[in-house]
């Protein structure tokens, strides 16, 4: 005799309704498809991916400012085990990150005045931070990087401007400029498009849907139009700009601790590390 099926026989046997099931088998194929493409073009498709293909991967000192929680410095150091520097203004943030990179130096201090010699790291990148200051802040940032960078500088940041409000409880999240690829070419940095194109991704590059199963085509949508923004950045969410600087020849790498801060950073603003 055959049992009758239950009322909510439209949910699975973990209570999830159709749209989520949906969503979840969409999502499912989409990544069995991508698994199968050449690392080449995987590797343009995904924000980590492009910083990690960015990246030199023959550092040993890299100056992370704004690193948040320091989630790219745990993702990329699955592959290299270089040095990590995480500098970030937000105590909070600085605290997972010691978690989530513990072999990491964490320290708290604003990247609009960074107390370290010239030429101290092999690579100096700031993600997602220069769109949080001020344009002229921004430009100085940029020039205070190139004066650090020994061999590369790496700069993340959203195509135009795009208007963030408080997160986290976080007041520095605000955005307060706006930056094209004209303006990195210019500075002779070489640039690539992220998060495909523009008018799909709404605030912090989310989805402009609220239906879990038009975010997931949103999000396929993304990156298949990640194939085309990845070349031509203008049209794309966002964007990776990497710059080569000149590296000194007759300094070594090794045994320092990026010559890096002076006295760690300032005696006002100590490393994370010694706090309670």
């Amino acid at each position: 005799m055959s049992r009758k099926l239950p009322p909510n026989s439209r949910r699975s046997s973990a209570g999830k309704p159709l749209s989520e099931q949906l969503e979840e088998r969409l999502w499912s194929a989409f990544l069995r498809v991508m698994r199968r493409l050449p690392y080449a073009l995987q590797a343009r498709l995904f924000y980590g991916d492009i910083i990690g293909c960015s990246l030199d991967w023959s550092a040993t000192w890299i100056l992370n400012l704004g690193s948040g929680e320091g989630r790219i410095a745990h993702q990329t150091n699955q592959r290299s085990k270089p040095h990590w520097v995480n500098l970030d203004l937000f105590l909070p943030y600085l605290r997972t990150c010691r978690i989530e990179v513990p072999d990491a130096d964490c320290i708290l201090a604003d990247a609009k005045h960074l107390p370290i010699k010239e030429k101290s790291f092999d690579v100096v990148m700031c993600l997602e931070l220069i769109e949080h200051l001020a344009k002229i802040d921004g430009l100085r940032l940029i020039g205070e990087m190139q004066r650090i960078a020994r061999e590369q500088v790496i700069v993340s940041t959203p195509t135009r401007f795009h208007e963030v409000h408080i997160f986290d409880n976080n007041p520095l999240q605000i955005h307060r400029s706006g930056w094209s690829p004209a303006e990195f070419r210019r500075l002779a940095f070489k640039v690539r498009g992220t998060t495909g194109l523009r008018h799909l991704r709404g605030e912090r590059a989310g989805s402009i849907f609220r239906h879990p199963f038009m975010k997931s085509l949103n999000s396929i949508l993304t990156y298949v139009t990640q194939v085309f923004t990845y070349f031509v950045p203008d049209l794309a969410w966002g964007m990776v700009c990497v710059k080569c600087a000149s590296p000194r020849p007759a300094e070594s790498r090794t045994g320092r601790r990026g010559a890096a801060l002076q006295n760690s950073v300032n005696s006002d603003t100590p490393p994370l590390a010694g706090w309670n």
